[in-house]
């Protein structure tokens, strides 16, 4: 049973100019829970698979990119080409 009522993931945005999409995320809005709660998006931190891939799911489609602009390491990076 998911217990959270929040899913949308809390973003900062920051300004670096045109065609740059510049953010952190908060801990908030997310599927995971117990250490990686609520917002993980990182693979390889033992987390629970699902989750993760539901939080992935949730940040591209607040961003408007594609899974494949995810990259990860022990920071969360974001690629993209919008033009």
């Amino acid at each position: 049973m998911e217990q959270n009522i929040l899913t949308t993931p809390r973003l900062h945005h920051y300004d670096m100019g045109t065609g740059i999409i510049a953010f952190s995320s908060t801990r908030q809005g997310g599927y995971s829970t117990g250490a990686w709660g609520e917002f993980n998006i990182n693979r390889y931190c033992g987390d629970d698979e699902q989750a993760i891939g539901k939080n992935r799911a949730a940040l591209c489609q607040l961003l408007g990119i594609t899974a494949f602009n995810i990259l990860t390491s022990s920071v969360a990076t974001i690629t993209s080409h919008k033009d």
